[in-house]
């Protein structure tokens, strides 16, 4: 084979390097080479530019392709995307577009007491409330109603709902329907059902009437998702009920110093001394009702009762157990409750609540004080103080020393009881979130209870009101009753023991 020559190869011109100084060769080498780089660059981009329309240049040029934007995850408003309980999205089968949502669906979130949050996905009625099914009834523009028929409606609540006590319409077998106060007749009837009675059993029969106010065994929508006293309670709009629980706790206490300062003589007032504190007992201990044995322990260590120094000695000597019972453990459990010291059993079926009435409605009370102070200082500068009237005087004083709550722990305690303050308004938050609680503690320890109609008339607010107070002294104003009976309960106690 021929041998190839050099002149069959092209050879490229090379620049002469032999007329260059020492360096300058190497140095236009290296511009030669960035410069044909540069070019090149510079093309390229221009080409692209061409190929691709003015809508999709960055305004940056000359710098790296941006990487494309992640998917949305925002659910698409034109076709409808359901959400299973695991997380996962599943779209339409077709592409029928879905009307916009009437309400929203929400997932409601529950702290309980040890600090963690769970989401009530499912709710088994023991624990807490099916929110599953809550929808708010909201009309459309042509006038149809879109609602799931089985799910629950929220209702909004009366501004001023009436009383739970209907005095016009109660009716027993204990009054006669024009009664005076303290009726004889009744008085005796009453005083034997409680000596004859069993302890256990006259406790049942005040709980229940209690769990009727609270509406705790009833299933009945108080409004806005509220099916309880409970929830009312903190509430707004469960100022009414707060009315109510007061006046049920001053007529229990009422009730028990009249049936005792009624008694004759000395033995009896200690017998029935001796059942009220045997029906305290059961009331807290074995049917855990502390609202009631806040009522009962109330009356008990009235001033009216603490004075009988022979009775409370007869007591001692006769039924030396619950005597000691009663100074002991009973009245130190009260304080405790107070101070909100004791520790809820779990038998609980209604907790301490008086220390919580008294300051939500105490709060409204000054609130309403200092809304009618400041009409009073709203007048014209130029009009003198003595041209405001006496009322607005007085109103001005009480609201200067309504400053307090006037709880007792106010003037004891070193902080004047801000953290008790704290304390029972948590305390009240607890309250709402553990009444599936009491519903079910209440249930048990009222399976096997049967129910006499008159003691359970006997516990009735209605029929004690009538009872204390006459059919026409009950519509009087309960301040007004109170004082008065006040009064009543000192003669009956001067005329026990005299001093």
């Amino acid at each position: 084979m021929p041998r190839s020559t050099s002149n069959d190869y092209p050879r490229k011109s090379l620049p002469n390097f032999s007329t260059l100084q020492h360096g300058a060769g190497l140095h236009s080498k290296r511009e030669l080479c960035s410069s044909f780089s540069v070019d090149k660059k510079e093309q390229r981009n221009k080409s692209n530019q061409e190929s691709v329309p003015d809508v999709f240049i960055t305004q940056e040029e000359g710098k790296e392709d941006v990487p494309p934007p992640k998917p949305s995850r925002i659910p698409s408003k034109k076709y409808g995307t359901t959400y299973s309980s695991n997380g996962d999205t599943k779209s339409n089968s077709n592409d029928t577009p879905v009307g916009p949502h009437l309400y929203s669906e929400l997932n409601f979130v529950n702290k309980p007491l040890n600090g963690s949050v769970q989401i009530l996905e499912k709710s088994d009625g023991k624990n807490g409330h099916d929110w599953s099914n809550v929808n708010i009834k909201i009309s459309s523009r042509d006038g149809q109603e879109n609602l799931n028929r089985n799910s629950r409606e929220i209702t909004i609540p009366e501004v001023d709902p009436p009383s739970s006590f209907d005095l016009s319409t109660f009716s027993t077998v204990l009054l006669a329907s024009e009664n005076k106060p303290l009726d004889p007749p009744a008085l005796a009837k009453m005083r034997c059902m409680l000596l004859e009675g069993g302890a256990r059993v006259i406790a049942s029969h005040l709980t229940k009437d209690d769990l009727d106010v609270l509406r705790l065994s009833q299933n009945v929508d108080l409004g806005l998702g509220v099916l309880t006293g409970f929830e009312l309670l903190v509430l707004p709009q469960g100022q009414q009920l707060r009315l109510d629980l007061l006046e049920r706790t001053e007529c229990l206490k009422c009730f028990v110093a009249i049936t005792i300062l009624t008694c004759g003589d000395e033995d009896v007032r200690a017998q029935v001394l001796n059942k009220w504190i045997q029906i305290a007992i059961e009331t807290k201990t074995a049917l855990g009702n502390l609202y009631g044995f806040t009522g009962i322990m109330q009356g008990l260590a009235l001033p009216q009762l603490s004075r009988l120094r022979s009775t409370w000695l007869k007591l001692r000597q006769t039924c030396t157990e619950n005597a000691f019972m009663y100074e002991t453990k009973l009245r130190p459990t009260l304080k405790n409750m107070q101070e909100c010291s004791n520790p809820q059993a779990p038998n609980t079926c209604i907790p301490y609540l008086l220390s919580l009435i008294l300051i939500l409605q105490r709060h409204l009370d000054m609130q309403s004080s200092f809304e009618s102070l400041e009409e009073i200082e709203e007048k014209p500068i130029n009009t003198p103080i003595e041209s405001l009237s006496s009322s607005n005087k007085e109103k001005k004083v009480a609201f200067d020393n309504d400053l307090n709550l006037g709880l007792q722990w106010e003037q004891t305690a070193a902080d004047y009881g801000l953290q008790l303050l704290l304390t029972h308004l948590e305390i009240g938050r607890t309250i709402t979130q553990q009444w599936p609680m009491y519903k079910r503690n209440s249930q048990i320890v009222l399976e096997h209870v049967k129910y006499d109609d008159l003691m359970l008339d006997m516990f009735r607010t209605e029929f004690q009101m009538k009872f204390l107070w006459g059919s026409k002294g009950c519509y009087v104003a309960a301040k007004e009753r109170y004082l008065k009976f006040m009064q009543v309960l000192d003669v009956m106690s001067e005329r026990c023991e005299p001093d």
